[in-house]
């Protein structure tokens, strides 16, 4: 067996409460939502997307995450990371309080997949980002 250079950890970021809970038929209860980030950092995850603040008519599964933000025990060392895709969902983001330390943003590629969850162009989704870039935390 060839001797590979590994390295000695590696970074998991896990993203299930957004990409694995956004295309699912029914919409998991809050409080399961919390359980399941509150175990993923227990099993030592220490990135979490934990929520995504898209428009709600977009994308129902994440609509309550103002409230899965507020209601998470935050356990040193993990970063709760929550995904924005326009100025609005970053304001919503801040306003779910200074708990939510990393968001992450995003503009489509794909035309068809921007009406779909953010409900605009990507050239107008593009457009947003750079105006959210210089929008304050809170």
């Amino acid at each position: 067996m060839p001797d590979f250079d590994l390295p000695e950890s590696v970074l998991v970021r896990d993203v299930v409460m957004r990409d694995g809970i956004q295309n699912l038929s029914q919409t998991l209860p809050t409080g399961l939502k919390v359980e399941i980030i509150e175990g993923l950092a227990e099993a030592g995850v220490r990135r979490i997307e934990a929520a995504s603040f898209m428009n709600p008519k977009a994308v129902p599964a994440t609509a309550d995450a103002e409230e899965v933000m507020r209601r998470i025990r935050r356990r040193p060392g993990v970063r709760y990371e929550a995904l924005v895709a326009n100025r609005r969902g970053a304001r919503r983001a801040a306003d779910a309080g200074r708990r939510t330390p990393d968001a992450t943003g995003f503009s489509r590629s794909s035309p068809s997949r921007t009406r779909t969850t953010g409900r605009t162009s990507t050239a107008r989704s593009s457009r947003a980002w750079r105006r959210c870039a210089r929008c304050p935390a809170s």
